[in-house]
């Protein structure tokens, strides 16, 4: 999206396709200026699953969440609610993280693909019930 002080343009472009832009400006009198033109790379858009090897762990049971995006690198966050788990890099699609529970109840967890300088960031969520 380009945004000026009188009007806003939508540009679609495939993910990460380049394609070159220029703008010219022209003043209240009609006088056009052009701009310099320069190639634009868009983010390429990520998706990303997220899964545990059990739903319903006990109380210090390691649990392994998997997350799996669409890009073959980048690093993943984990977050239980706004308690950050750890970050992982992503090696092939894959990104994993081993963490245990000491609290019983649900926990809802977050995988969150970050933005890198081609991709556009994208989260997961998955839920676990920690037992006795």
């Amino acid at each position: 999206t380009i945004t000026t002080t009188s009007r806003t343009w939508d540009i679609t472009a495939p993910n990460g396709t380049p394609f070159d832009s220029s703008v010219t400006a022209v003043n209240a009198g009609g006088k056009s200026a052009p701009a310099k033109a320069r190639r634009v790379t868009p983010l390429a858009v990520t998706t990303i699953g997220l899964s545990p090897n059990t739903a319903t762990p006990a109380r210090r049971q390691k649990v392994t969440f998997t997350a799996v995006v669409s890009t073959s690198t980048g690093m993943v966050r984990f977050r239980s609610g706004p308690k950050l788990l750890g970050k992982c890099t992503v090696i092939n699609g894959v990104a994993t993280l081993t963490r245990s529970f000491s609290n019983r109840g649900t926990h809802v967890v977050t995988a969150t693909l970050l933005e890198g300088p081609a991709t556009q960031a994208s989260s997961a969520t998955t839920t676990v019930v920690v037992g006795a």
